[in-house]
């Protein structure tokens, strides 16, 4: 059932994300006034996807909608004075073709997610660190983001501090697949380390496999609505491609039942 949900989830969203949806829109259109059909909608069509294009391009509406899902937790404060029984690290910012082909850790905008680490494991000698990313590719599984950040985090003089979970493929697997190397200290409270934009979606996964966690979010990218205006297409684009991903994340885990509501937040907010 999991591997059906991973290549389904991967099926969709190929054709889904909205830089895909809207070329394949646009194909559409072209194709029609190539076939000499009633071109007044196709002429509709590609005015409407214009106008689209124009309103993605001038207005960060993807910094929006994550906005909201990064305000959802907050950064805990004293964090030396809270009963911790580990630290987890979602994986997710590998450049996995860039990895293989230099046989060396590189990393997307998502960094923070990794520059975390080293700062955690001074604060906290004591406690183990989980690092969990197999591989999200659906053609190439072998390929596993936590192999070679292990090159990055053993640079780092890290070598014996992180455990690696890197079977994973998504973030209910990331929870599910860690379990057995968080042992007894699964029954403590964990430090989750993942993006802001994505921790709404993470918690939620981690409270549905019976874990406790205290979000640690990093790698901030939203902002309200009029924020920040300027023309920029393609970061526009990328900042809401992103959010749709999430928001349909969210969606799909609540539907399958790997968290238990939409949108996790705080537990006094719910």
């Amino acid at each position: 059932m999991d591997d059906l949900f991973f290549i389904l989830s991967k099926l969709i969203w190929t054709f889904a994300r909205p830089d895909h949806l809207m070329l394949l829109l646009l194909t559409l259109a072209v194709l029609i006034l190539g076939w000499n059909s009633p071109k007044r909608k196709a002429r509709g069509c590609a005015l409407g996807l214009l106008g689209l294009i124009w309103i993605v391009a001038l207005f960060p509406v993807g910094e929006s909608l994550l906005h909201p899902l990064e305000q959802r937790f907050g950064v805990p404060q004293r964090l030396e004075q809270t009963p911790l029984a580990g630290i987890i690290v979602l994986g997710g910012a590998e450049k996995l073709a860039a990895m293989r082909f230099h046989q060396r850790a590189e990393f997307t905008e998502a960094a923070e997610r990794v520059m975390a680490v080293p700062e955690l494991a001074q604060r906290f000698p004591d406690l183990p660190i989980i690092y969990s990313c197999g591989s999200g590719w659906l053609l190439e599984p072998d390929i596993k983001g936590a192999d070679y950040t292990k090159l990055y985090f053993d640079a780092m003089g890290l070598g014996g501090r992180v455990l690696y979970e890197r079977e994973s493929r998504n973030t209910f697997e990331n929870a599910s697949l860690s379990v057995a190397l968080a042992g007894e200290r699964i029954k403590g409270t964990w430090l989750l380390v993942t993006s802001a934009f994505h921790m709404p979606r993470s918690v939620g996964v981690f409270r549905q496999q019976g874990w406790t966690v205290l979000p640690y979010p990093v790698d901030y990218r939203g902002a309200p609505l009029g924020w920040n205006i300027y023309f920029n297409l393609s970061d526009n684009l990328e900042d809401l491609t992103m959010a749709v991903r999430e928001w349909v994340g969210l969606l799909a885990y609540r539907l399958s039942g790997k968290t238990h509501t939409l949108l996790p937040g705080e537990l006094n907010h719910e």
